[in-house]
């Protein structure tokens, strides 16, 4: 007695070949100065970015305890994103979006 193996594809797999760009949205962070938003939300959306995954206009909005300029938090934000993320701005622009 032989045993017949077939093997089949997945019907679902094409539709997640396609990578599909956001449309323009706002990224609301409630805790912005935290350690996570530190640690892992800048770091991933910045690679989203150089993915080419976030489409603009966008922004990310954020909400937290302490009081900081938006130049203080988009300086705390770039040290993350050189800590913490897997891959690192290949320019200074990159950082300024």
């Amino acid at each position: 007695m032989s045993l017949r193996t077939e093997t089949f594809g997945n019907p679902f797999a094409s539709r997640f070949k396609r990578a599909k760009q956001a449309g323009s949205f706002k990224f609301v962070i409630f805790g912005a100065t935290g350690d996570l938003t530190q640690r892992k939300l800048i770091p991933a959306l910045f690679n989203l970015y150089l993915d080419g995954f976030l489409s603009r206009p966008f922004s990310v909005l954020g909400f937290a305890r302490r009081d900081k300029s938006d130049a203080e938090f988009r300086a705390e934000m770039a040290d993350a994103i050189k800590k913490f993320s897997r891959r690192q701005a290949e320019t200074p622009e990159q950082l300024e979006h």
